[in-house]
């Protein structure tokens, strides 16, 4: 089926739109923090309308308890971690909230230095095989639905033992939209001189979660804080912004 160029850009055009009013507004944490969830109950309904669109024999797999996806390395915006980060804060209590960073920290450090590809390892935010914040979870995570559970556990499987993962059938219209909401946001973020590019969540989430005032801050003043664990190899996203507006014939200036 795939999503049709024009819905595409109206698609980014909107969550820019959307975003760019809360930047603009000073980019408050609970306007952004608003502006997560709303993106997310949108994927959410585009997901329910494509699951009720697919031909008799297809499917969507995904379903609550269902975790194998969440043994990847999760890549986010640094705005996705603060309202993640903001979450946390504002749910859990004091001895929870410490918890649950050892538990992010130790996630972060068993991952470092190796490639982001073909890790395995829980997600620091699952708990009983559920997300803990699955309201505000990266677009990334919101997207990504998979045809086959069987197929899913059985790539896990696989790279658990250290044998090369198996094909998953990934539903492509979910992370269409998952992309172009996130290319409007980026596209928002950088026009307003604010880092997005790409970070890995959990050394971002252990390092915001530990100092949350000052990491938002210096982000909201435009510093990169979370450069020392940008994901490697990855354009930067004024670059991708730039070259994805070209491409859909969005020319308002880009910094």
């Amino acid at each position: 089926m795939g999503l049709h160029p024009e819905g595409a850009r109206r698609m980014v055009e909107l969550a820019r739109r959307n975003l760019g009013e809360v930047l603009d507004a000073g980019a408050e944490i609970t306007a952004l923090s608003a502006n997560a969830l709303s993106r997310n109950e949108a994927q959410d309904h585009y997901n329910a309308a494509i699951r009720g669109m697919m031909a008799p024999g297809e499917r969507i797999a995904c379903a609550p308890g269902c975790a194998a996806c969440c043994h990847n390395t999760v890549l986010a915006a640094p705005a996705e971690v603060l309202v993640i980060a903001a979450w946390l804060r504002a749910s859990l209590e004091p001895g929870a909230h410490a918890a649950l960073l050892d538990r992010v920290r130790g996630a972060a450090e068993r991952d470092r230095g190796r490639p982001v590809r073909g890790r395995v390892g829980p997600c620091p935010l699952l708990a009983g095989r559920r997300c803990t914040v699955y309201p505000v979870r990266p677009g990334a995570c919101a997207g990504h639905l998979s045809g086959s559970r069987t197929a899913c556990e059985g790539d896990l499987d696989k790279r658990r033992r250290g044998l090369p993962g198996k094909p998953i059938p990934i539903v492509p219209e979910s992370a269409e939209i998952a992309a172009a909401m996130r290319l409007g946001a980026d596209l928002a973020a950088v026009e307003h001189g604010l880092q997005a590019d790409d970070v890995e969540l959990a050394p971002a989430l252990a390092a915001a979660m530990a100092d949350f005032e000052g990491t938002f801050e210096a982000w909201r003043a435009g510093r990169e804080v979370f450069a020392p664990v940008a994901s490697e190899g990855q354009p930067r996203a004024a670059d991708r912004a730039r070259a994805a507006a070209r491409t859909l014939g969005i020319t308002a200036p880009v910094r």
